[in-house]
């Protein structure tokens, strides 16, 4: 799994990213990439959506799909996990 701390600055575009498992374009999962926030659990959640798709860029996927969001009350820590994929041609 590839991710990043939200203190580290991204240095590409972001990917699309979608909280759906599937699509019906053909794909080829490439592997999971995640983004933390510590910041307290009141993060704008376009914050984790845009560091999510920059993950997936930086490893050269297409798009990540599967997004899921979790907060940790204890630590107050913010996570956004899903699947890079790159589109195949059939």
């Amino acid at each position: 799994m590839f991710g990043r701390t939200k203190n580290e600055a991204p240095s590409v575009n972001p990917v699309p990213v979608y909280n759906v498992h599937t699509l019906q374009q053909s794909y080829q999962p490439i592997q999971m990439v995640w983004t933390k926030n510590s910041g307290g659990l009141e993060v704008p959640f376009n914050e984790l959506i845009y560091a999510l798709g920059c993950e997936g860029a930086r490893i050269g996927a297409d798009a990540v799909i599967g997004a899921t969001f979790e907060r940790n009350a204890v630590s107050k820590n913010v996570y956004m996990t899903g699947t890079a994929i790159k589109f195949t041609s059939r």
